[in-house]
C-alpha cells in the first residue's frame, strides 16, 4: 500500500439520521422473530421464504448494524481509542499482548506488555499490572509534603516530570511503580529532610533539593547521569553557558574571613562550588549566602577557636567546624548539611586549666563522625561541633589518689545530634575502643570512682569518640591546683595504640631501685610487664599482687642452697603493684 492510496475517512455515520435499531448482544431467537442480534446475526427465519412462514430481515436491523460499525471507524479516523472496560476485557478473554489504549482521562496511552490481561491499568498502590505508560502529557504536582511518605498512582506515575513541595517533618519515600521508565523529579521541599523515590519492593535514591533525574531498571530506582547543566542549581540536560564554564575553570574561592565582624558573600563569589575559609577568628562569624538553590562543599580553614556558621540573610544555616569539611546545599531559604566530605583533623584541639580547685576541659570546633546508637546499624553520624568545654569541680577526685599521676580520658558523646564532652579515669579499664555505647552519670563533687564516665547530665546508650587525654598529679585528690603536666589530643582509636603493651616499651632493669614488700603504683598511663627473682638459698619464694590481688606465688627448695624463683606479670594502668621476696633478690626487670 501507499499513501496515495489513503481511503476516504467517515465523516458522518451510516444511517446517523435514519430509523435504526440497537443490536443487541444476547440472542433474540423466541423472543422477536426475525430480529438481528449479535451472537446469531441476522436469524434463519430472515432466510426462510415468506411464504413459509419467514421473516425478511428488519431495515432498521441494517441501518443498526452499520451504523454501529462506522460510528466505531469514524471514532478511529479521529485519532482516539477506547480506555479500558472491564467487562469488554472480559468478554475477550483479556487484552492481547501489544494493545494501546488512551487512559481514562485522555492526556496519554496505556501500552499491554502481557497477553490475555483483564487487569486494570490503573491502580493506587503502585502495583504492576502488566500496562506501562506509553506516553503521558502533563505534569505530577504532589503538594503539602510534610512527614508521610507517598505512593503515586499509576495515572501519577505516568507523567514523565513529578514535582514535590511542602515543608518536611521527617525524612520520607515517594514510591514508583517499578517500571522500566525515566522520570524528572524536581524536589521544591523545605526543612532538611530527605526525599527517597522508591519502588515499594526494590530500592531507592535521595533526590537533592532542584531537578533530579531518575530511571527505573523494572526492580528499583537509580539516579540518571545528566549533561553539563545551564548553571548552578539547574540540573536539567542543557547547554553550558558561561556560568557554567567558568564554575569547571576555577571551582574554588578561598577567602579570609580574620576578625570578628559577619561577612556577606556576593553572587559571584557563591557560584563556586568549593568555598575555602581561612583567617584567625576573634568571634563568631556568620557567612550569609544569596538564597537561592545551590550546593557547596566549604571548608573552614580558620583557627582561633570561633564557630563559622554557613546561613541565608533570613533563614537557618550551618556551623562547620574548624577543620572542618562539609557538603552544604541551600533550598532557596534556609542552608542544610548533606555531610561531611572528610574527616575534620586526625588529632584534636583540646584543652585544659584549674582555676578555683575544679578543672575545665575544652575541645574546640571540629567535625567528628560517629558510630549509629543502634548496635545492629552500621550508619555513620557526621556531626559539626562546636567549641565545648566540661568543668570537674572540686571533690572530684575521678578516682585518683593523693600525689599519684592519673591520666584522664576526654570523650565526645553523640546524643542525638548534640554534641557533649565527659570524662573517664583510664584506671578504671572502661572499654574506650568506640565499637560500642557508653552510659554515664552527672558529674558533680561526688564524682569519685574511676570507672565511672561522668558528664554534665546523665546519659544512657549514647555513641562516643576519644577526643584527647590530660595527665595530672594533684597533692589532694579532687582539689585541682596544679595545671596538667600533659594536654594531649587524640585521633579517636590511636588511643589504644598509645596504651597497649609493648607499644614505645623497652626492658628496664629497675632492680637497684626497687625493695621487696613496697608497693608501687603504674603511672605510665599504659599496661606495664613486671619480673622479680630470687636465687641462692633452700627455699626461695615470690609473690607478686597488683591491685590489691594476689597474682603469682612461686616457690622452690633446694638443699644445696642454689634454689631460684622467679614470677612475672602485668600491671594496668594506675594500679598499685608489689613483689615479696623470700630470699635474695635477684633481679626486678620492668617493661615500660
Amino acid at each position: 500500500m501507499q499513501t496515495s492510496g489513503l481511503p476516504a475517512r467517515i465523516p458522518i455515520p451510516f444511517a446517523n439520521n435514519g430509523s435504526k435499531n440497537s443490536i443487541p448482544q444476547t440472542s433474540q431467537i423466541g423472543i422477536t422473530a426475525g430480529l438481528a442480534s449479535y451472537p446469531d446475526g441476522f436469524v434463519p427465519l430472515n432466510f426462510t421464504p415468506i411464504a413459509a412462514g419467514g421473516v425478511p430481515p428488519f431495515g432498521a436491523d441494517f441501518n443498526g448494524i452499520l451504523n454501529a460499525i462506522t460510528q466505531s471507524l469514524r471514532w478511529s479516523h479521529a485519532g482516539s481509542g477506547y480506555p479500558f472496560d472491564s467487562t469488554f476485557a472480559s468478554s475477550v478473554s483479556g487484552y492481547p499482548k501489544g494493545a494501546l489504549l488512551p487512559n481514562s482521562t485522555f492526556d496519554g496511552y496505556w501500552f499491554n506488555t502481557a497477553e490475555g490481561n483483564a487487569l486494570a491499568p490503573e491502580v493506587s498502590n503502585a502495583a504492576l499490572t502488566g500496562w506501562v505508560p506509553a506516553f503521558s502529557y502533563g505534569v505530577t504536582t504532589l503538594s503539602g509534603l510534610a512527614g508521610s511518605s507517598v505512593t503515586l498512582t499509576s495515572l501519577q506515575a505516568a507523567k514523565a516530570r513529578i514535582v514535590l513541595s511542602g515543608a518536611l517533618t521527617a525524612n520520607i519515600n515517594i514510591y514508583f511503580p517499578a517500571w522500566s521508565k525515566t522520570w524528572v523529579v524536581e524536589n521544591n521541599t523545605s526543612g532538611g529532610f530527605a526525599v527517597t523515590c522508591t519502588t515499594v519492593a526494590g530500592s531507592g535514591v535521595i533526590v537533592a533539593a532542584g531537578r533530579n533525574t531518575v530511571y527505573g531498571n523494572g526492580t528499583n530506582l537509580l539516579a540518571e547521569d545528566v549533561f553539563a547543566t545551564q548553571g548552578l542549581g539547574d540540573s536539567s540536560t542543557k547547554v553550558a553557558t558561561t556560568e557554567f564554564a567558568q564554575s569547571l575553570v576555577s571551582s574554588t574561592l578561598t577567602k579570609s574571613v580574620a576578625g570578628g565582624s559577619n561577612v556577606i558573600l556576593s553572587a559571584t563569589e557563591a557560584r563556586y562550588p568549593l568555598l575555602n575559609f581561612t583567617g584567625v577568628l576573634t568571634a563568631n562569624v556568620n557567612i550569609t549566602v544569596p538564597a537561592a538553590s545551590r550546593q557547596w562543599v566549604v571548608s573552614n580553614n580558620t583557627s582561633g577557636g570561633f564557630t563559622l556558621t554557613v546561613k541565608t540573610a533570613a533563614g537557618n544555616g550551618v556551623a562547620v567546624g574548624q577543620g572542618a569539611a562539609l557538603q552544604l546545599f541551600c533550598d532557596g531559604t534556609s542552608v542544610f548539611s548533606v555531610g561531611a566530605v572528610s574527616a575534620a583533623r586526625q588529632v584534636q584541639v583540646v584543652s585544659a586549666a584549674v582555676a578555683a580547685n575544679a578543672l575545665t576541659l575544652g575541645l574546640a570546633p571540629t567535625a567528628l563522625e560517629f558510630r549509629s546508637a543502634t548496635l545492629s546499624s552500621g550508619a555513620v553520624n557526621s556531626r559539626a561541633v562546636s567549641a565545648l568545654s566540661l568543668v570537674v569541680p572540686a571533690g572530684a577526685t575521678l578516682g585518683s589518689a593523693n600525689a599519684v599521676q592519673s591520666r584522664l580520658i576526654l570523650l565526645a558523646l553523640d546524643n542525638a545530634g548534640t554534641i557533649e564532652l565527659a570524662v573517664v579515669n583510664l584506671a578504671g579499664g572502661v572499654n574506650l575502643d568506640e565499637t560500642t555505647l557508653i552510659n554515664t552519670s552527672a558529674i558533680s563533687a561526688s564524682a569519685t570512682v574511676n570507672n565511672v564516665v561522668y558528664s554534665t547530665i546523665a546519659r544512657a546508650g549514647v555513641p562516643f569518640r576519644v577526643v584527647g587525654y590530660v595527665e595530672s598529679s594533684q597533692a589532694t585528690a579532687g582539689q585541682w591546683a596544679s595545671a596538667p603536666s600533659t594536654i594531649q589530643g587524640a585521633g579517636g582509636q590511636a588511643l589504644g595504640a598509645l596504651s597497649s603493651l609493648g607499644y614505645g616499651q623497652t626492658w628496664q632493669n629497675l632492680t637497684a631501685s626497687r625493695a621487696s614488700g613496697t608497693t608501687y603504683t603504674n603511672t605510665t598511663g599504659r599496661p606495664i610487664i613486671f619480673s622479680v627473682s630470687t636465687n641462692g638459698g633452700i627455699t626461695t619464694g615470690v609473690v607478686l599482687t597488683v591491685a590489691g590481688q594476689q597474682i603469682e606465688n612461686n616457690s622452690t627448695s633446694d638443699s644445696s642452697a642454689v634454689s631460684a624463683s622467679s614470677a612475672a606479670t602485668v600491671v594496668p594502668p594506675a594500679a598499685t603493684y608489689s613483689a615479696v621476696v623470700f630470699g635474695p633478690l635477684g633481679y626486678w626487670q620492668e617493661l615500660r
